[in-house]
């Protein structure tokens, strides 16, 4: 509750396409991690969480054709994936201490299924239902 007070306070408005999506990246990231992002960081994961999706949904043969990998910013994705992940692995043992004691295989598969809820799972459907919940009361019908 205080979270959503101190993030939504004070705006003129409320992009409804996006304010739920950083909000959401923000205080998951708190809540699986202990990392408390700034609306800066929250606005860039969203932006990769946003090419990560189009890059999940793009047909492997698809990254063979020359012009499709930069039209799609594969690398950069690719890169700054990897280095969200970098961030997942160095905030868990402290978050969840029970984690240091996997094999490093496992701590990055832990590391990246936290990454899959973040993108996926929990990231994609709670602000899409905080999306049509703050739109509804203001739609025209």
């Amino acid at each position: 509750d205080e979270q959503a007070s101190a993030f939504f306070r004070g705006r003129g408005k409320i992009d409804v396409r996006k304010d739920p999506d950083i909000w959401t990246a923000r205080v998951l990231h708190e809540v699986f991690l202990g990392i408390k992002l700034t609306e800066a960081e929250g606005e860039e994961f969203v932006g990769m969480k946003f090419r990560v999706t189009i890059l999940a949904g793009t047909p492997e043969q698809a990254a063979d054709v020359p012009f499709v990998p930069e039209l799609l910013s594969m690398k950069e994705t690719l890169a700054d994936k990897a280095r969200w992940l970098e961030r997942y692995k160095a905030a868990l043992p402290g978050h969840l201490p029970e984690s240091a004691a996997l094999s490093p295989e496992d701590f990055t598969a832990f590391a990246s299924a936290v990454m899959d809820a973040l993108l996926f799972a929990g990231g994609a459907s709670l602000p899409q239902v905080l999306s049509q919940a703050l739109a509804i009361p203001w739609s025209q019908w």
